[in-house]
C-alpha cells in the first residue's frame, strides 16, 4: 500500500480521517465521564461542608446562654463562608433551656443539583449519593 509522509509519521493514504472519526465517537463518552467525576466531587464536597456546618452549630449550641437562633446563624455563616448561596434548612433541638447532660441536635439539609442532569442512569438529575437533599446531623451533650 503506498504511503505519504505527513509530519513525522508515515500514514497510509486515505487513513487520515479514521482517527478523527474515532475521536468523534469517543469524545462524548469522555466528556460525560469527566462531568460525572466532577459531579461526584461536588456532591462529596457539599456533604463535607454541611457536615462541618452542623458540627460547628452543635459546638456553639452546647455553650451556656446560647439560643437556637444563634446556632442557626452560626450554621448559615459557615455555609456562606464556604460559598453555598442557596438556603439551607437548619433544625436545632435541645438548645433552649438545656441543662448539664442534655443533648443538642443540629440537622442541616441543603439542596443539591447535579451537573449531568439525567444523562447518567440512576442519578435522575439529583445527588448521586442520596435520593433527596444532602443532610447531616450532629449531637452534642451539655457540660
Amino acid at each position: 500500500m503506498p504511503s505519504a509522509r505527513r509530519g513525522r509519521f508515515w500514514w497510509p493514504k486515505g487513513r487520515g480521517g479514521q482517527a478523527l472519526v474515532e475521536f468523534a465517537l469517543v469524545l462524548p463518552i469522555l466528556l460525560l465521564l469527566l462531568l460525572a467525576v466532577t459531579d461526584f466531587g461536588r456532591a462529596f464536597w457539599t456533604l463535607q461542608v454541611i457536615t462541618n456546618s452542623s458540627r460547628e452549630g452543635a459546638r456553639v449550641g452546647v455553650l451556656a446562654g446560647v439560643s437556637s437562633g444563634q446556632v442557626t446563624t452560626t450554621v448559615n455563616n459557615y455555609l456562606q463562608t464556604a460559598g453555598m448561596d442557596q438556603a439551607a434548612t437548619v433544625t436545632v433541638t435541645g438548645v433552649d433551656g438545656a441543662v448539664t447532660g442534655d443533648s443538642t441536635t443540629v440537622a442541616v439539609s441543603y439542596p443539591f443539583q447535579s451537573l449531568t442532569g439525567s444523562f447518567i442512569p440512576g442519578w435522575g438529575g439529583r445527588d448521586p449519593l442520596e435520593p433527596d437533599d444532602r443532610d447531616a446531623s450532629r449531637v452534642r451533650r451539655h457540660v
